[in-house]
């Protein structure tokens, strides 16, 4: 068992990771949170403009409560904040308003580009390469040109870019010091506790993610975030 006195608390502050309801990436960091709907906001998130030019559309999009709407990117409905465009009633979620135009994926030695319908090739054989699943044209994807490869909006999402590593902490049922690390690049990782490190986001997707732990550097010991 833990010593429960105030320091304790204090040190675990820092490793305590918080959803963003707008964004679905878990911070430790400074977070806005509505003690009474039990909603979340990220730095980032809730300094975002009430209007944003986006590439996958033509007009300016203003800000928007959700309320169960259909997003025009990922093909998911959202309760939360998005953006739309009252005119063509053309609506994103909040999430995929911040997906990035590049990003770099283990998956691929190339920088994948997030690309929008109407695809001019194969409109039909656009296979995600994590999930491997069939894609569905009508929506997003991040796509890459020169060794053709397609992948899922969030099943190559970071969920973890908002997270701080670092530091150690000591706890009574291991006899050495745990390290805050990102977890190793394993298709299947599993807590000392033996529960999986991933926790469930999305079930439509098949999300491979490196998701923080504590490690300890003499053993083959770790402990998830829940166990800790």
């Amino acid at each position: 068992m833990f010593n429960y006195n105030s320091r304790y608390f204090e040190v675990m502050k820092f490793y305590k990771t918080s959803l963003c309801d707008a964004c679905w990436v878990w911070t430790n960091g400074f977070f806005y949170k509505c003690e009474t709907c039990k909603f979340i906001l990220d730095v980032k998130c809730a300094f975002l403009p009430t209007s944003i030019a986006h590439q996958a559309h033509k007009h300016p999009l203003v800000q928007m409560k959700g309320s169960k709407d259909l997003c025009n990117g990922s093909g998911f409905s959202f309760s939360t904040s998005g953006f739309k465009c009252d005119d063509c009633k053309f609506k994103i979620s909040h999430n995929s308003a911040l997906l990035p135009g590049t990003i770099r994926h283990r998956f691929d030695k190339h920088p994948l580009i997030l690309c929008y319908p109407p695809f001019s090739e194969h409109v039909d054989e656009f296979h995600c390469e994590i999930c491997e699943r069939e894609m569905n044209p009508s929506y997003w994807l991040y796509y890459c040109s020169d060794c053709d490869q397609s992948f899922h909006l969030f099943c190559i999402k970071d969920y973890y870019s908002n997270v701080k590593y670092g530091g150690t902490i000591e706890v009574n049922c291991h006899p050495h010091s745990l390290a805050f690390v990102r977890k190793a690049r394993k298709r299947f990782s599993y807590c000392s506790c033996g529960h999986s490190y991933v926790r469930v986001i999305f079930v439509h997707t098949c999300i491979d993610i490196e998701c923080p732990i504590f490690e300890c550097g003499e053993c083959n010991y770790t402990l998830c975030l829940d166990c800790i």
